[in-house]
């Protein structure tokens, strides 16, 4: 199974905790007391503001934990130890997720990264960067980008499926970010600029179809100052 978390806020010291005292099941209701929750490993990133600007995307796939420290790095998910590290490419990778072997990652290229020794195996490069949230499965890697397109990478070669503007083109910018794979649909969400100087802003939440992009449905938050509440 993959899980994939995303912080913004960068930390110093990336914990990996394991919980003890299975024979009992802790109390929902009552706080977590601080030494219940031994640390398993840890290991020292650099200091704080050290870290590139915007999210920070951790995964794992059940035998390692992959994360955004100079590039993409890779430590074993039982002792910590690091097994590899892949430098970004220009702005860098700004997610990560794993699955199936490979590690994905996003921003101004898309790459995929083999899982066990983060050799590249292969790169593409999108009209303009992605957003800071992509979506992957058994079959392509979505990637949103600052230009309303959305576009679908076959897994094995990194070339475009397909790609749409899930969002007519305005007057002003409009940035994906974020999407969601369920099912056979793809959720979008954008922040569309509505002034010259980007200051006034709206929320869209776009429904696109996975397996060809054609879009679904639109729905718009129009809620003065509440763009992002359609994310």
């Amino acid at each position: 199974m993959t899980r994939n978390i995303v912080s913004r806020t960068p930390v110093p010291v990336l914990l990996y905790a394991m919980l003890t005292g299975a024979g009992c099941a802790p109390d929902p209701t009552q706080p977590v007391v601080a030494d219940s929750i031994p640390v398993a490993w840890s290991t020292p990133l650099g200091i704080t503001g050290s870290f590139t600007p915007g999210y920070h995307a951790i995964s794992t796939d059940g035998e390692r934990l992959y994360i955004l420290w100079r590039g993409v790095t890779a430590y074993d998910l039982d002792t910590g130890a690091q097994k590899w590290q892949t430098p970004g490419t220009g702005r860098g990778p700004e997610n990560v997720l794993a699955r199936n072997g490979r590690v994905f990652t996003a921003s101004d290229v898309a790459r995929a990264l083999d899982a066990a020794t983060g050799a590249e195996i292969w790169r593409f490069t999108p009209d303009t960067a992605a957003s800071a949230s992509s979506a992957v499965d058994e079959r392509a890697f979505y990637i949103g980008t600052e230009s309303r397109r959305v576009y679908a990478l076959d897994v094995a070669t990194g070339q475009p499926l397909w790609w749409a503007e899930v969002l007519p083109r305005g007057s002003y910018r409009a940035v994906i970010t974020g999407i969601l794979a369920h099912g056979d649909t793809l959720y979008a969400s954008l922040v569309e600029e509505t002034s010259p100087t980007g200051h006034l802003k709206r929320g869209w939440i776009v429904a696109v179809e996975r397996n060809g992009g054609q879009v679904l449905w639109r729905y718009v938050n129009e809620r003065a100052n509440e763009p992002h509440d359609a994310g």
